[in-house]
């Protein structure tokens, strides 16, 4: 949500504890997922 109301700042730290909960998971799928997400937000601030 913070992504969607233009709060980029925290939708990053979101992105980034959540790689670290998909990690410790093991969840790689996941992961990937999140990094695309990453990437859209990446390419949406240019």
């Amino acid at each position: 949500m913070s992504y969607d109301v233009g709060d980029h700042g925290m939708a990053q730290r979101h992105f980034i504890q959540s790689l670290r909960l998909a990690k410790a998971a093991d969840l790689a799928s996941f992961g990937a997922h999140i990094l695309a997400n990453m990437s859209s937000q990446a390419v949406y601030l240019r």
